[in-house]
């Protein structure tokens, strides 16, 4: 494909015209045609990837817990580095709950959920975290993914519907 842009553009054709010859965008044109796009491309991807982990550091700090120390609240920190937590997450940014795409540079979207809650004995390790949509964290809440899980089916039975009808209408 490179090599027939670049011939293309070699005989005086225009973007436009390439881009009826050959099918492809304008964009992938560019980046081979343009002066500079691929190193424009790869700052693009390190700012990209700096604002994740910046985002993902500051999400980090509050996947702690709190704790009362006599009359006082003290903050424990989370049992990993912000480092181990980028490896897990950017694989597959998906929701462990409803299975969702998150885009890791819209913080609003996601949360970090505690897969056995705290108040339940879960703790702050790597191990029990998962990345989740907001939505599903907060109605999740304190539950445990069993009990959430048999929460919504419940309310799925209690508006008409068999979990095997809704299963079936998403497979």
């Amino acid at each position: 494909m490179k090599a027939d842009i670049l011939n293309l553009r070699a005989d005086g054709k225009t973007y436009t015209e390439i881009k009826k010859q050959l099918g492809c965008s304008l964009g992938t044109i560019a980046y081979y045609c343009g002066d500079g796009q691929k190193d424009k491309n790869g700052r693009r991807q390190r700012q990209y990837l700096k604002s994740t982990k910046a985002i993902l550091k500051r999400k980090k700090d509050n996947f702690s817990r709190i704790i009362k120390n006599g009359k006082r609240h003290v903050r424990i920190p989370s049992e990993f580095s912000s480092r181990e937590l980028f490896d897990k997450i950017t694989n597959n940014p998906v929701c462990y709950l409803t299975g969702r795409k998150i885009d890791l540079s819209q913080p609003l979207s996601y949360q970090f959920d505690h897969v056995v809650p705290v108040s339940k004995g879960g703790s702050n390790g790597l191990s029990n975290l998962e990345l989740s949509c907001s939505e599903a964290n907060r109605a999740k809440s304190n539950l445990s993914k069993e009990e959430f899980l048999d929460l919504c089916i419940e309310v799925v039975r209690h508006h008409g519907y068999s979990v095997e009808k809704v299963i079936g209408a998403v497979a």
